[in-house]
């Protein structure tokens, strides 16, 4: 009878043991997977977090990259002329519709069809330089006069009123406005290395080149 309850109270001792082996083992499954889900869980935030920050990082480069682009690639905005004349020999000297030549009050009308006009005007150009200013003083009309009967003078003479801002002085940052209908340069004289430009109010423009070589040209 002993050996019998003896017998059935270990029975019942490996059973209780072996309920509380599983439930233990149970337990720790349990505990193991909630681990490896909180582990996967925080692994998959920082996944999101990184991807999150490398969008917004691209984002701004991007951005940034796009906006340097822009600001670099950018047409450049054309510089504002601030210039209200011209210091240019072509533009001081107009082609004239007719060259009138004075030889001592004696006139030669060289017009374009001569073959003489295109090289005149040429010639006159190449004395008119960077370093020309205003005269003080003006000339008058009696004045010119007097010169197309005593000397050697060139008259270029336009049909239409030219009008024009004339730079000179250093650096050309002065401005005279020209208005006139004719041009007479002495090649002779006192006055050899002006241009008179009539009618107007401002003083004759030089000093010119000698005139030497257009007074040959003109002669021969």
């Amino acid at each position: 009878m002993n050996k019998s309850i003896i017998r059935t109270r270990a029975i019942i001792s490996i059973l209780i043991c072996m309920m509380i082996f599983t439930a233990y083992g149970c337990s720790a499954k349990d505990s193991k997977k909630s681990t490896s889900s909180n582990s996967s869980t925080s692994q998959n935030d920082k996944a999101a977090e990184t991807k999150a920050d490398n969008k917004t990082d691209t984002t701004t480069d991007t951005k940034a990259n796009n906006t340097t682009d822009t600001k670099v690639n950018a047409p450049t905005a054309p510089k504002v002329n601030t210039t209200t004349g011209t210091s240019d020999a072509e533009d001081l000297i107009k082609v004239p519709d007719k060259i009138v030549y004075f030889n001592k009050g004696k006139q030669t009308v060289i017009d374009k069809k001569n073959k003489k006009f295109d090289k005149i005007v040429k010639l006159v150009r190449a004395r008119v330089t960077s370093a020309n200013d205003i005269y003080k003083t003006s000339m008058t009309s009696r004045e010119i006069e007097k010169q197309e009967k005593s000397n050697n003078v060139v008259e270029f003479i336009y049909t239409s009123k030219v009008t024009m801002n004339w730079k000179y002085g250093k650096d050309n940052k002065s401005d005279c406005k020209l208005v006139y209908n004719s041009i007479v340069f002495p090649l002779d004289g006192q006055y050899s290395k002006m241009a008179i430009f009539t009618p107007t109010s401002a003083g004759p423009i030089g000093p010119l080149k000698d005139p030497k070589e257009l007074l040959n040209y003109i002669k021969n």
